[in-house]
């Protein structure tokens, strides 16, 4: 049995009529029946922040940082086999950006509305991110699949 207990907060701002604010904040502590601290792998502390700006029907742009505090560390609790060969969980920041707009707002040119270009970028700051083995409990962590990556779309409507 695990008990938790924390906070959360969100929020949604509409600055202007341009931009928008959005985010949340949480903070959780867990304990099993034997009173141990933290026996989930889950980090204590989460914020997600997002900044829209979308100055036409024809143009978004959006930024957002998902911060992530250190996973805890299943090694340090009592009773465990696993062995500490990976870096341990570290605080990280995901950053990514989102661009879309068509064709005929970037290049001034009526004739290609109809074509929406986007380009989402992911891990911008190129963050290594190890999160506890939760499989086995062999090791204490493993790496994490939040590789540095752009992608582009383009879509056309006839």
């Amino acid at each position: 049995k695990v008990s938790y207990r924390g906070i959360e907060f969100e929020w949604n701002k509409q600055i202007n009529k341009t931009m928008r604010l959005q985010g949340n904040a949480s903070y959780q502590e867990n304990e099993d029946q034997q009173g141990q601290e933290d026996v989930m792998s889950a980090a204590n502390e989460m914020i997600k922040l997002g900044y829209i700006y979308r100055p036409t029907k024809s143009l978004v742009l959006g930024i957002w940082n998902n911060y992530f505090g250190a996973a805890n560390k299943l090694e340090d609790l009592d009773g465990n086999s696993i062995q500490v060969v990976n870096p341990e969980s570290k605080p990280v920041n995901l950053v990514s950006l989102n661009l879309e707009s068509n064709l005929g707002y970037l290049f001034n040119n009526p004739h290609y509305q109809s074509v929406i270009v986007s380009l989402y970028a992911n891990n911008i700051l190129d963050e290594d991110v190890w999160y506890p083995e939760l499989g086995r409990r062999i090791v204490n962590t493993f790496p994490q699949t939040h590789s540095q990556a752009v992608y582009a779309t383009l879509r056309a409507s006839f």
